[in-house]
């Protein structure tokens, strides 16, 4: 969690008085359009608080002046880190519990709680580091965050009991909020827009390989010497820093160009008009104030219902695929569909002793798993440019819908351990998710925006991971068929969303 990092704002429409008239006619007819009838307002719409201005157009002119080399995708892969660095906080955790459930003296209930435990931090710090984000920058927050995550973790290593193992994984959970979310909206900001769907889906879709690539992030992060780099171009901008902007540009144009950073093109950029608040109160109240209207709380509201559906399912299920492959493994499953394999393999044996023992095929079987999910994801990452964010946000959600029913019904244990081991390419729906929000926020208020959506997201995984560690052993077979439907949903709301 010590990966930090730097990058650049978002993309702007054209801007002339012909336009400025049309979307102030469009602003108008927006008030009386339904959630249900939506179409994306340009980011630079004019309102009181946030007026047109040539400033953004002109970086997103530079940004693609300088173009997609080796220093935009060296601090995507920083980035990256940081985000497998977040993934392999959670799920290593649903590896290590099954190990040690006799040692901690655990229930399954208990379990489902403490993988929670992240996601009610995330869910409590989502809306007060959204703020900080946009206010302070994404470098300061994610290099403070991170480390404070990092130092944390560490302590949790050291606990010896379950109490004191949870409240060092709820330090953790406060902290770990920004190198959850925000990476999705620095890398959004440093690549031309040409490029910028695919990078998200490429990056969404190798986070996924966290918990197979843990010892070569160790063997390659040791050796390397880190550095504080430099902040976002547009959070600059946005700051009325357009020299600082313009010198990040350079340095840029420099390193993927092999020139000097005095070569780059442009010389300048327009300072845009910025607002000043009385006090930290008064901002934070302005930035909400401008998200909660119409125009972007509705695509607030659709972009956290997406969220809260994959994390429901994916920390629900996919947090519990290792432990449902080894009750898998260890018992007679033939002819038995899944629920009844768990529902047949108690916490205890007939005498009474706690049975933790796991099969190394569930090791095996949950490697080859992850990898041939990362493989499936970055191969459909790299066409992200062709199928479109929506229909791979449809593709996600109808086809892990049709797992969930079908897993009901299958009673070959090769099958059934092959189903719910493709639950974590839900995870690929994340990415289009975010890449949706980088198209409709403005800067200024981009980085709370994707807080609090993955605030909401968070939610779901806390209800997910807590009801599925409840019910598992219960109603599994309705529990199942609950998830298929909440995705289902999910999938019909995504039609909202333009293509």
């Amino acid at each position: 969690m010590f990966c930090c990092c730097l990058f650049a704002d978002r993309k702007a429409k054209v801007n002339s008085v012909l336009l400025n008239g049309i979307n102030r006619n469009i602003l108008k007819l927006f008030k009386y359009l339904s959630f249900f009838k939506m179409s994306k307002l340009p980011e630079t719409a004019p309102t009181a608080e946030r007026p047109v201005y040539p400033a953004s157009a002109e970086l997103e002119r530079g940004l693609d002046l300088v173009g997609l080399g080796w220093y935009n995708l060296r601090y995507c892969m920083t980035l990256l880190l940081v985000l497998l660095s977040s993934v392999m906080e959670t799920v290593g955790t649903t590896i290590l519990l099954p190990a040690a459930k006799c040692d901690l003296n655990i229930s399954d209930k208990q379990r489902g709680l403490v993988f929670s435990i992240p996601y009610i931090g995330i869910f409590l710090t989502s809306y007060f580091y959204g703020y900080l984000v946009d206010t302070q920058g994404r470098r300061k927050m994610l290099i403070y965050t991170s480390l404070l995550t990092g130092c944390t973790n560490i302590l949790a290593a050291f606990m010896p009991n379950l109490l004191t193992f949870s409240i060092c994984k709820f330090l953790t959970s406060l902290c770990i909020s920004v190198p959850f979310a925000i990476p999705f909206t620095f890398i959004g900001e440093i690549v031309p827009a040409r490029y910028r769907d695919m990078l998200l889906s490429l990056v969404n879709a190798l986070q996924t390989a966290g918990a197979i690539l843990a010892s070569l992030i160790a063997w390659a992060i040791i050796p390397l010497d880190f550095r504080i780099d430099v902040e976002s171009p547009k959070f600059l901008l946005s700051q009325g820093k357009p020299e600082a902007a313009l010198k990040v540009l350079q340095i840029m144009y420099a390193a993927n160009k092999r020139k000097q950073p005095e070569d780059f093109p442009m010389k300048s950029l327009p300072t845009p008009p910025t607002l000043k608040y009385k006090s930290v109160f008064a901002s934070m109240k302005g930035h909400t104030m401008t998200l909660m209207k119409w125009q972007y709380f509705k695509y607030l509201l659709l972009n956290g219902s997406l969220l809260f559906g994959i994390f429901f399912v994916l920390n629900g299920i996919n947090m519990w695929v290792f432990e449902v492959l080894n009750r898998i493994l260890s018992n007679d499953s033939n002819d038995k569909i899944v629920c009844e394999v768990i529902m047949a393999h108690p916490q205890h044996n007939d005498e009474g002793l706690c049975d933790d023992s796991i099969d190394i095929a569930a090791f095996k079987i949950n490697t080859m798993a992850q990898l041939f999910c990362s493989v499936i994801g970055l191969g459909i990452s790299l066409a992200v440019t062709l199928i479109g964010k929506k229909l791979l946000l449809l593709t996600c959600f109808y086809l892990i819908g049709a797992f969930s029913i079908v897993l009901n019904h299958v009673t070959c244990d090769v099958l059934t351990a092959a189903l719910i081991s493709l639950f974590p390419l839900l995870a690929l729906a994340i990415g289009p998710v975010n890449a949706y929000a980088l198209q409709i926020f403005p800067t200024h208020i981009r980085g709370m925006a994707v807080c609090v959506c993955m605030m909401v997201g968070r939610l779901g995984s806390i209800s997910g991971s807590a009801l599925t560690g409840c019910l598992i052993n219960v109603v599994c077979t309705t529990m199942f068929y609950g998830n298929s439907l909440l995705l289902i949903a999910c999938g019909s709301l995504t039609f909202f969303h333009k293509k």
